[in-house]
């Protein structure tokens, strides 16, 4: 169970609800607004906004998840739009040969 502290009255994540928070503008509206928003266990979040940033905490729950997004804003050195050009290629294993039979090859 996810202690209730740890989410706001929204049942957001505080540490998204304050990321968000801070995208706001005072009149209304956003800076820039979540594009994506996922939802993990235990309050963890990744959020990317529409100017290609993002905010995450994932390290204690998803640490895979946490070192690929950990290089990437490394790579990117640390600034805004890291997530403008991401694509994850995860391994399809091959699919194994199917034999066909052909109605020469049955025998009756």
């Amino acid at each position: 169970m996810t202690p209730s502290s740890l989410l706001t009255e929204k049942g957001l994540p505080s540490g998204l609800n304050n990321a968000i928070e801070k995208l706001r503008k005072k009149g209304g509206g956003f800076t820039s607004a979540p594009r994506l928003v996922c939802l993990g266990v235990n309050s963890s979040y990744v959020m990317i906004t529409a100017s290609n940033g993002g905010n995450w905490n994932v390290a204690k729950d998803y640490p895979e998840l946490n070192t690929f997004l950990q290089n990437l804003k490394t790579a990117n050195g640390n600034k805004g739009g890291m997530f403008e050009r991401v694509s994850v290629d995860f391994p399809h294993p091959k699919p194994e040969p199917k034999t066909i039979l052909d109605r020469d090859s049955i025998q009756y």
